[in-house]
């Protein structure tokens, strides 16, 4: 399973049914959370966790998020941080998903 870590856009290219992880710089402790958006007929979110930071006592860690493409051809993952009383994001990443088959 190919694991990204998100830093602005991005591209991978995986096969249809193929896990990706997408790791994002946590800021869970300032109140902010990401969140995923994604078109859920083409890409499949399959899990989300929180990493603590282990070394650095009340760090923000990382967040992982699993996703799937259901089908071949693009797809545009969009991360955006923001905090559940806002709007509109403080931030935001795009990972444009290429699902290819298997040759």
């Amino acid at each position: 399973m190919p694991t990204v870590k998100v830093e602005g856009e991005q591209s991978v290219q995986v096969h249809p049914g193929e896990e990706v992880t997408l790791e994002v710089a946590g800021a869970n402790t300032t109140g902010y959370l990401w969140q995923l958006n994604a078109n859920p007929d083409v890409v499949e979110v399959v899990g989300h966790e929180v990493v603590a930071d282990e070394e650095n006592f009340g760090g923000a860690g990382i967040e992982r998020f699993v996703v799937r493409p259901l089908r071949e051809g693009d797809a545009t993952v969009r991360l955006e941080l923001k905090a559940p009383w806002e709007n509109d994001p403080i931030e935001t990443h795009d990972v444009h998903v290429h699902s290819t088959p298997d040759k």
